[in-house]
């Protein structure tokens, strides 16, 4: 788990990088993926409450993509064919294509780099190690987006109960979106709130001291 976590960061680093090249447009040289093999689906039986597969993080790898990827040329780029949302870039691996744009490259390199290691050098002899690498999508658009604004009366209320009013004390949003295989909810947040998603998970204790502050003053 803790390999495939480092993948995860390295992968991030170099969206990142990406990102700085350009957040909308497609550029040449930008990977995108030919072809995939879906992975069958398992037949659960929804009666069993037992029924619900076992976690695998090889499994994720082969969902997200097991397929070859190409570099889109300038001809791509004028087709107006693709968008950001077809970009793909690999955690680092010895069985991906790593893109051809030299600053997305050196981010491989420089983050690595940092822990002794070499992302065009990454077969082991310890199998848990020797990750063959996998493909992500730079981004993705959410699909069955909803929202709607709540109000209501106790912080401990849970907002999917009936326990809410138009009058409540408190105003809440509440999102709704269905993500994929290496998605989450908390990137969209923060892209929401505008807000480092850190900082997401401390608003419930900055409005704790800001209670007690107002109780306080009201109490002088």
């Amino acid at each position: 788990m803790y390999v495939h976590a480092y993948q995860s960061y390295v992968w991030n680093a170099v969206v990142s990088a990406r990102m700085k090249l350009s957040s909308k447009e497609v550029l040449e040289g930008d990977l995108i993926l030919t072809t995939s093999q879906q992975v069958p689906s398992k037949t659960v039986d929804p009666d069993d409450p037992d029924e619900g597969g076992v976690f695998s993080v090889l499994e994720v790898e082969e969902e997200e993509s097991s397929g070859s990827v190409r570099a889109l040329t300038a001809e791509d780029i004028a087709s107006g064919k693709y968008t950001i949302h077809d970009i793909v870039l690999p955690t680092p691996g010895y069985d991906v294509t790593y893109p051809e744009l030299p600053e997305l490259r050196q981010a491989y390199i420089d983050t690595m780099a940092r822990d002794g290691l070499d992302p065009f050098d990454m077969r082991r002899n310890v199998r848990e190690v020797s990750l063959a690498g996998h493909y992500r999508k730079v981004l993705h658009r959410p699909e069955d987006v909803g929202w709607e604004i709540l109000h209501y009366n106790g912080r401990d209320t849970l907002l999917d109960t009936g326990e809410l009013s138009q009058e409540g004390e408190y105003m809440a949003l509440r999102v709704r979106l269905k993500l994929g295989t290496s998605q989450y909810a908390t990137m969209a947040l923060r892209e929401i709130c505008k807000r480092d998603s850190v900082d997401i998970q401390y608003w419930g204790k900055e409005r704790e001291e800001q209670e007690k502050a107002r109780k306080r003053e009201t109490r002088e």
